[in-house]
């Protein structure tokens, strides 16, 4: 996804516990990047807690991220 200067973009994540057992509490991080890896010179820009889910249960979310 790209957005110019003043733009947005919608973002819309889930987050899946795909294994036959309960998962404990992590976190979904979000990144700004001039390409599709994650890598050092990347920018953290949101993360959110993601609670305890039971066995393929999910959480999702949808935010706007505005260019400056």
């Amino acid at each position: 996804m790209t957005a110019g200067a003043g733009g947005s973009i919608a973002v819309s994540e889930t987050t899946k516990n795909q294994g036959a057992g309960s998962s404990g509490a992590s976190s979904t991080r979000f990144y700004l990047s001039v390409n599709y890896f994650l890598d050092a010179g990347d920018i953290p820009h949101h993360a959110r807690p993601v609670g305890p889910l039971a066995a393929g249960a999910s959480a999702s979310m949808i935010f706007s991220w505005y260019s400056p």
